[in-house]
C-alpha cells in the first residue's frame, strides 16, 4: 500500500514530503515526535470528523431546500404576473440558455474538483485555466 497523507497532517507548500521524512504521517497511524521523545505521539482527530461530516451534510441538504423553495416561489410569481404567453416565452428561454450551458460547461466543473483533490497546491492554476476556457468556450 502506497504511503498517504491525512487530511488533517497535510505537508504545506515548503514541508519535505518525502516518506521518510519524520514530519509525514500514514493516515490512521500514530507516529512519534520528531524531537525524538517516543512518549508523545500524534494522532489526527477522529473524534470531530463524524460531526464535520453531518454539519457539512445538513448544510448543504438545507442549502439545496432553500434553494428548491426559491426556485418554486419565483416559478408560481412569475406564473401568477405573467400571462400564459409570457411565462411559456420565459420557459422557451430557459430551455434554450440551458443547450447553450451545456456547450460553455464542457466538464470543467468535475475536472477542476478530480485536479485539485490531487494537487492541492496548483488550485490557482487550476481555477484561472478553467475560468479562461469557459469564458472562450462562451464567446
Amino acid at each position: 500500500m502506497p504511503d498517504t497523507i491525512s487530511v488533517e497532517n497535510r505537508p504545506s507548500k515548503d514541508t519535505d514530503i518525502r516518506p521518510d521524512s519524520a514530519n509525514c504521517s500514514r493516515a490512521g497511524n500514530t507516529s512519534p515526535d520528531p524531537s525524538g521523545d517516543s512518549s508523545a505521539e500524534t494522532t489526527p482527530s477522529d473524534t470531530s470528523m463524524p460531526h464535520r461530516i453531518l454539519r457539512n451534510t445538513l448544510s448543504l441538504t438545507g442549502a439545496n431546500f432553500g434553494c428548491a423553495a426559491l426556485s418554486f416561489v419565483a416559478t408560481a410569481w412569475l406564473a401568477r404576473v405573467l400571462t400564459a404567453e409570457g411565462f411559456g416565452i420565459i420557459g422557451f428561454a430557459q430551455a434554450i440558455l440551458t443547450y447553450f450551458m451545456l456547450l460553455t460547461n464542457l466538464g470543467f466543473a468535475h475536472y477542476g474538483v478530480r485536479e485539485d483533490a490531487r494537487a492541492p497546491e496548483k488550485t490557482e492554476l487550476f481555477v484561472n485555466n478553467i475560468v479562461t476556457m469557459r469564458v472562450m468556450a462562451a464567446a
